[in-house]
């Protein structure tokens, strides 16, 4: 999150909201290029709170690109992503700008996640489930609730059946 937070145009990112797992870590990210020209899919604008007078425009741009992603946790173990391996990303990004003011700034609001969308990939801890596969006997198995008592009660049947 420290390398993020230096680059210009991200001082309105909520970073806590996104990844609330790394909020002492770092998040690298990397844009390599774009795939196809960005599209404005979207264009709105309401009154927040209503009849305040206070208007607000948002405008939902789609993006295909190629970025590179890794997110560190505070000890800089890699939680998810790699700094080397580029991906393909179709976002559909929420930017907004408040229109009462004459020199507002657009931001970044949020972003949309279509039905059809795969799920994001959980971060797997490669060490934890490396430990657990070196506890049991059985290729395949992970055990995570693992039982001294329980162990030796299987250790005592194994020898009975023999």
């Amino acid at each position: 999150m420290k390398r993020i937070k230096a680059k210009e145009g991200y001082q309105d990112f909520d970073l806590k909201k996104r990844w609330p797992d790394v909020e002492n870590g770092t998040v690298v990210c990397e844009l390599q290029h774009f795939k196809e020209p960005s599209r404005v899919v979207s264009v709105r604008c309401y009154d927040m709170p209503p009849n305040s007078g206070k208007d607000i425009a948002q405008v939902t741009v789609r993006m295909h690109s190629v970025q590179k992603l890794a997110i560190y946790d505070r000890f800089g173990r890699l939680l998810l992503g790699s700094e080397d391996e580029p991906k393909d990303c179709l976002e559909y990004v929420v930017f907004e700008n408040h229109i009462v003011s004459t020199y507002g700034k657009w931001r970044f609001h949020d972003k949309v996640y279509p039905h059809w969308a795969r799920p994001k990939e959980g971060v797997i801890r490669e060490s934890l489930l490396n430990r657990m596969k070196s506890r049991t006997s059985e290729p395949g198995v992970i055990r995570f609730g693992f039982d001294k008592q329980r162990a030796v009660d299987e250790k005592k049947q194994k020898e009975l059946e023999k």
